[in-house]
């Protein structure tokens, strides 16, 4: 039987996955009417386990395999949806910080570009841009602006999206130009905004 949990359902399953605890039934939060609480049971999403004299709430394998294929599900938007970041933001950054990744690589990977994006063609011409612009070297610095003003008959979301894919294959790294003296408006332009942080430089790096 094909189930779809409702935004509340899917705000309580996200709060048992990213909670890590097997809550009583009692004390779930959000609290699911009667119904809704026994859709999930008869989906087999959820079960009940006796402890002692309280029922224990868990999630089953199902659900997990919901939520890892339905990340990006509608929930609910309560303080209980507050709850789930709290739990969900240190798992997140223990993560990145085992894969050494960023959150620029994550915002990268989570933003897939339009469908014509990120060509070879177009990360072809950035690799040999950046390889003029740097004396024909890799792991040499080039400004953004610099490198847009070279290709500047490439519109700005298709070039920002070709260097995302090139950065998510291994090919360069962006950077942030960390001395505000070294930057001018037209770096300021020229850079990519991620998660509040700016990238102004392009290292080829193979």
């Amino acid at each position: 039987m094909s189930f779809t949990p409702t935004p509340i359902q899917t705000l309580l399953l996200f709060r048992l996955l990213f909670g890590g605890d097997e809550p009583k039934k009692s004390d779930l939060k959000p609290q699911l009417p009667g119904p809704a609480f026994k859709q999930l049971l008869d989906a087999g999403f959820v079960e009940l386990e006796k402890r002692g004299r309280a029922s224990h709430v868990l999630l089953t394998d199902r659900a997990w395999a919901w939520c890892r294929e339905h990340l990006d599900a509608p929930f609910s938007p309560t303080l209980n949806a507050a709850r789930v970041l709290q739990n969900l933001l240190p798992r997140l950054k223990a993560y990145l910080d085992a894969q050494g990744a960023s959150l620029a690589d994550l915002m990268a990977a989570a933003a897939p570009p339009p469908a014509d994006a990120s060509t070879p063609d177009v990360r072809t011409r950035i690799r040999e841009t950046c390889l003029a612009l740097g004396g024909g070297r890799t792991d040499t610095r080039v400004r953004l602006k610099n490198l847009r003003a070279a290709l500047s008959d490439v519109p700005r979301e298709r070039l920002d999206a070709a260097l995302f894919a090139l950065q998510r294959a291994g090919g360069l790294a962006l950077y942030h130009l960390d001395d505000p003296r070294q930057r001018d408006a037209e770096d300021e332009a020229a850079a990519i905004e991620v998660l509040n942080s700016r990238f102004h430089i392009v290292y080829l790096t193979e």
